[in-house]
């Protein structure tokens, strides 16, 4: 990308980032962007909470994607998340597995 590629991204796109690693292979993850500089230095936080911080000459590209909004319920029972998991309305902890079913 070039640095006004780069300069363009906004904080906060979700979308798909592809850079160089140190071996010079491209690495490509799925994230949030937190910071961009004037120079083209970006942040990068990947959705496990990886936090890169990149320059303008290891970034392939950035192609943004629309976030999944959360589940709202499974198998016909509401869930919510009450900050240590996900819990159906009968108090049953249902875990990414099952949603993906």
């Amino acid at each position: 990308m070039t640095l006004t590629e780069i300069k363009e991204l906004k904080i906060g796109d979700y979308g798909e980032i592809c850079m160089r690693n140190k071996l010079g292979f491209n690495v490509t993850c799925t994230g949030t962007i937190v910071f961009v500089s004037k120079k083209g230095t970006v942040t990068f936080y990947e959705n496990d909470r990886t936090e890169y911080h990149k320059k303008p000459e290891d970034i392939v590209y950035f192609t943004p994607k629309e976030m999944l909004p959360p589940p709202t319920e499974y198998r016909g029972k509401k869930v919510f998340f009450d900050g240590t998991g996900w819990h159906s309305e009968d108090g049953k902890e249902v875990t990414w597995k099952e949603f993906n079913r």
